[in-house]
């Protein structure tokens, strides 16, 4: 049975869970043969804190259910880990209290190492030490589980995730083109670590230009549900690079631009001040926290 008043437990051979202040012990660290520390939070680092014998990585998170984890791990955090272990030596991983942020990066490195689902990941992680994974973290791990542990942008319900959690963000809030950039550059990594691409479906143009707008991947519906079991006049879809007026906004603005085709100008899509989300009581719709542009079905066409 672990301490539950230590600063660091050990989950497996080289690898460590613990807080921060585990983390600003160095005299601790190089006693168990740590050389590697991944800080999973949103503070600041002092130099002093810091040994010129270990490296340190940080990603910056907030420990909210609302913060978008997957996309950080799979990138920054799992081959900074790998390559840890891989050394023979050890690396903590922590955040403030090694609950809850941290335990969610440990805990999603061991699902995609050992193929393990979450529950038995979960379990696995307690016996070594007391977590406690807020519940938007704990979505993400049983998404990336449905996923095949890693990444899919096929996946229509992390699609929703995704645009959900960057858009409502604390980091950009207000700061609307940062919030816009950081989820293409987010999406557009999804996108580009699919075996064989995205399957992007038919496309879909503006009915009075012909010019291409987006595709069926691009909008947002629940999976299962076929468009003839429901009366909608209207589609729902993520944000678009060709969507200029988004990215003009101010900064301070809760006026909205409409969007026009960037090709003969014909107004296409609305959205909310501040991107918050529509209610739409169809059932394709209801119950979606990423409803946050909306085209009328009778501006678009699809093509032949």
């Amino acid at each position: 049975m672990f301490d539950s008043y230590q600063d660091m437990n050990q989950i497996e051979d080289h690898l460590w869970l613990g807080n921060m202040c585990a983390a600003f012990d160095p005299k601790q660290l190089l006693a168990n043969n740590v050389r590697s520390v991944l800080s999973v939070f949103d503070d600041h680092w002092k130099e002093d804190n810091r040994s010129s014998e270990i490296t340190y990585k940080q990603i910056w998170v907030d420990d909210v259910p609302r913060e978008e984890m997957l996309t950080h791990m799979t990138t920054d955090a799992f081959e900074f880990i790998r390559q840890a272990q891989e050394s023979g030596q050890g690396i903590l991983v922590h955040c403030h209290m090694g609950y809850s942020r941290s335990a969610t990066v440990v805990i999603g490195y061991l699902m995609q190492k050992y193929k393990k689902p979450f529950n038995e990941t979960i379990r696995m992680v307690q016996k070594q030490r007391e977590i406690g994974p807020n519940e938007g973290f704990i979505l993400q791990l049983r998404m990336f589980e449905t996923m095949n542990y890693r990444l899919d942008g096929n996946h229509r319900p992390f699609r929703h995730v995704l645009l959900e959690m960057v858009l409502d963000s604390e980091i950009f809030y207000r700061k609307w083109k940062n919030q816009l950039n950081e989820y293409y550059r987010r999406l557009d990594m999804i996108e580009n670590s699919v075996d064989g691409g995205v399957q992007l479906g038919p496309n879909y143009l503006c009915a009075k230009c012909g010019h291409k707008l987006f595709n069926d991947i691009h909008i947002v519906k629940k999976t299962g549900i076929e468009s003839d079991d429901y009366d909608c006049d209207f589609l729902y879809i993520e944000p678009q690079k060709w969507m200029k007026e988004l990215s003009e906004l101010e900064v301070n603005t809760v006026d909205t631009k409409p969007v026009k085709c960037p090709d003969c100008d014909e107004k296409l899509v609305e959205y909310n001040s501040r991107f918050n989300n529509y209610m739409c009581p169809c059932p394709q719709h209801q119950g979606l926290n990423c409803l946050r542009f909306i085209i009328n079905k009778s501006n678009v066409k699809i093509e032949n």
